[in-house]
């Protein structure tokens, strides 16, 4: 009899330290503005670029997801991500680019990417591009990656160039293969 109560005893204490070291109420913010300034769109923004030539091509944003704030009541692991920020252009002529860019956690830092998707007649590839940014102070993150972020692809199969500035989201993109610099337009 006393071994059940004592075992009883253990129990009920395990069960009372759990239950006042489990998180509760955690609430997560959402994904910061600061890093969603490098890609300031939203559903059925049109990215539009122009080259030299005064050819235009126009980018509707078809997808755009970004990590609102949320709550949790009782949680296992207590910890809020950082959330994810990602969005999904497809132009409007059939058989050519798409894009798709996020910023979000990779490893231990912060990840942003901006890809371009071909898919023309008898050619399909892609061209990738990521920065990561390893801080684990996610406010010197946005620091270090700086204003203006330009990628670059010695090896690439068609663009090997992109420019982002915060705030501004893409503003040009170099075409290797058509020998094309497209800038933003309004």
């Amino acid at each position: 009899m006393k071994t059940i109560k004592l075992l009883i005893a253990i129990v009920a204490t395990g069960l009372i330290a759990l239950f006042f070291t489990t998180c509760r109420g955690t609430d997560c913010p959402a994904f910061p503005d600061y890093l969603a300034d490098y890609y300031p769109y939203k559903a059925g923004d049109t990215l539009k670029f122009a080259n030299r030539q005064n050819d235009t091509l126009r980018f509707p944003i078809r997808e755009f997801t970004k990590t609102e704030a949320t709550s949790y009541g009782f949680c296992s692991n207590c910890e809020c991500d950082l959330g994810f920020l990602q969005w999904f252009s497809e132009m409007e002529v059939k058989d050519s680019i798409d894009i798709f860019a996020d910023i979000g956690r990779y490893d231990r830092g912060v990840r942003i990417t901006c890809e371009f998707r071909y898919n023309e007649r008898f050619k399909y590839g892609k061209d990738y591009f990521y920065r990561t940014e390893t801080s684990i102070n996610l406010d010197s993150v946005s620091a270090s990656l700086g204003d203006t972020i330009v990628f670059t692809k010695d090896e690439a199969i068609r663009i090997n160039q992109v420019t982002i500035v915060k705030g501004k989201g893409i503003v040009e993109f170099l075409d290797e293969e058509n020998n094309f610099l497209w800038k933003k337009v309004n």
